[in-house]
């Protein structure tokens, strides 16, 4: 495979493609980058991003595996720091960090994530591994989830007007 990737002598295509995913077949319609002048694939590190990216994603909806998006919007309500957010669910500190930036959860892991979706979990966890996490963070977490559940109360009362 080349590495030349001038736009002038080459173009994208798209073609079908199957990977295997911890042994399971999935097939995308992926993107790459082909030699004008004599057909070869051209390495294009932003499409094998894009590609790798494409066929995580199947193998997650496949699946019902929360995207790092989704992942990042649990924490990001809670304004928990990546390290903290593990060290609360009990698992390796750079856990987070890497299903964030798209490596793939295990059933498990995204069981909690998941469960921890509802505020009352998040609270129950947070108390049973305060221990875990620095007294700054735990005060800051409480504090969010404090006003989650009374901005979900004030919703509620809005609903019922």
């Amino acid at each position: 495979m080349v590495t030349d990737n001038n736009s002038h002598n080459s173009k994208i295509i798209k073609r079908k493609t199957t990977y295997h995913i911890k042994g399971e077949p999935i097939e995308i319609l992926e993107e790459v980058r082909i030699n004008l002048k004599n057909n070869e694939e051209i390495f294009d590190e932003e499409l094998e991003n894009k590609n790798l990216e494409n066929i995580y994603n199947q193998y997650r909806k496949k699946h019902s595996l929360l995207t790092p998006d989704r992942i990042r919007e649990t924490r990001g309500k809670y304004g928990v720091s990546q390290r903290a957010f593990s060290r609360i669910l009990g698992w390796g500190e750079v856990t987070i960090h890497r299903y964030e930036t798209g490596a793939l959860q295990d059933r498990s892991h995204n069981d909690a994530l998941v469960l921890l979706e509802n505020p009352d979990n998040m609270k129950t966890l947070l108390e049973n591994n305060k221990n875990k996490i620095n007294r700054k963070d735990y005060i800051n977490i409480k504090e969010n989830l404090q006003k989650l559940v009374k901005d979900d109360i004030d919703k509620t009362l809005e609903e019922d007007i």
